[in-house]
């Protein structure tokens, strides 16, 4: 969050000096919950969105606090690396980082043995795989300024 929004992306060692510095001042200000909202709402998903009311209401057609476990994994599992995870371009790696987010989860405490037995033996969700590559961009604009009367977050 702080290299998105304070930072430069300039992959030097004073900007990462910089960024731990200022995430440990932040974490002394701001609850970790707080952070990640942060994160999540301006974090580039890929496809021209940006923030996860974008993300959501177009590559799945739904409000962001609508998405079920198996639809939030497979969103999260795309952010490091959105274009390289794009369920339109490879839903191979989206599936893959989908199911590593669900194990994660099990680990974590989130998830039962069986809960995420189920959620992974479900695939990706079927609204991505419907949606034609090419569609994401067109509809993200509209979809958000619609459904939240905002500018969109997507260039």
């Amino acid at each position: 969050m702080i290299k998105n929004s304070v930072l430069t992306a300039s992959p030097t060692l004073s900007r990462k000096a910089s960024e731990l510095l200022l995430a440990i001042a932040l974490e002394r200000q701001i609850s970790k919950a707080r952070i990640l909202e942060e994160y999540l709402n301006t974090a580039y998903w890929g496809h021209g969105c940006v923030g996860i009311r974008a993300v959501s209401a177009s590559f799945l057609g739904k409000r962001a606090l609508d998405l079920d476990v198996n639809e939030a994994a497979t969103l999260a599992g795309m952010l490091p690396a959105p274009e390289w995870r794009s369920p339109f371009v490879h839903p191979e790696q989206t599936d893959r980082a989908r199911r590593h987010v669900l194990h994660a989860m099990h680990r974590n405490g989130a998830l039962t043995r069986a809960e995420r037995d189920h959620v992974v033996g479900l695939g990706l969700p079927p609204a991505l795989v419907r949606r034609p590559t090419g569609a994401v961009e067109s509809t993200c604009a509209s979809s958000i300024s619609t459904e939240w009367g905002k500018k969109p977050s997507c260039y």
